[in-house]
């Protein structure tokens, strides 16, 4: 079985639901994310660095909205 892609994780952190779990989630997605942008020698496209930024927002907002602990 392979890794998880970035947006699998990213998607696993949007779909959270169990507030306990979520700091990690959106944590294991941005650090997936890092990953890919200093991983592969700027072979990102236009087109997924859009979508990076897009979930990077969303992450952002996760980590803004969620509930206290």
């Amino acid at each position: 079985m392979s890794d998880p892609t970035w947006h699998e994780l990213y998607s696993a952190a949007v779909l959270e639901f169990d507030p306990s779990k979520l700091t990690e989630r959106i944590e294991i997605a941005r650090r997936a994310i890092h990953q890919r942008l200093v991983g592969h020698d700027g072979s990102v496209g236009a087109g997924e660095r859009e979508r990076i930024d897009d979930a990077l927002r969303g992450l952002w907002f996760l980590a803004k909205r969620r509930p206290a602990a």
